[in-house]
């Protein structure tokens, strides 16, 4: 996770600004730590903010092992919890389950609704926003539901800084993908 990502990012919950603990980080990209804002948590893991309501369960035991021996203070309270680190928001799992099993079975790059990347990147981007390439560079841009995110990449290359978001597993693949 880029440390500019955090002028767009707020707590799903709150809506308040989030900090964040870096336990593993790569220049400015963060690998692995926790977002919070200083009532709700979430985790950053292999690059990537997770910030569904099950996130920090799903992915305590890398969290936990990435920790430092002391805590700050900031997060003392999350790690003398025993229970329940869900937040009390719920939603409808089935959704990440499908999407995450529809992306599984996509290459990277490769051909997605019967369609090269080139193509998908012309017919559902270009053309639908009539904007010519040239305007595109500089411009920030939130790709929401962005499955693996090969389009999302695809996109940086007219000079676009992406936002990649989704709900599935696939966008652990785009993010190995942009590198």
């Amino acid at each position: 996770m880029k440390k500019r990502l955090f002028d767009f990012l707020r707590c799903p919950d709150c809506k308040k600004e989030l900090e964040v603990n870096v336990f593993d980080a790569s220049g400015d990209e963060i690998q692995i730590g926790i977002l919070n804002c200083g009532e709700h948590f979430f985790p950053v893991v292999r690059g990537i903010p997770r910030m569904l309501p099950s996130s920090l369960s799903d992915h305590w035991p890398e969290i936990k092992a990435a920790a430092p021996d002391q805590i700050p203070a900031s997060l003392k309270r999350l790690f003398t919890r025993q229970n329940n680190l869900d937040s009390s928001r719920e939603y409808d799992t089935r959704t990440k389950a499908n999407f995450s099993n529809e992306w599984d079975n996509h290459d990277v790059g490769g051909k997605t609704w019967g369609m090269e990347l080139k193509d998908r990147v012309q017919w559902f981007f270009l053309d639908s926003i009539r904007i010519p390439k040239e305007e595109l560079n500089g411009l920030v841009m939130l790709d929401a539901g962005c499955g693996n995110g090969s389009q999302s990449v695809a996109y940086t290359e007219f000079g676009l800084e992406v936002i990649a978001v989704d709900l599935s597993t696939g966008l652990e693949k785009g993010y190995e993908y942009r590198k």
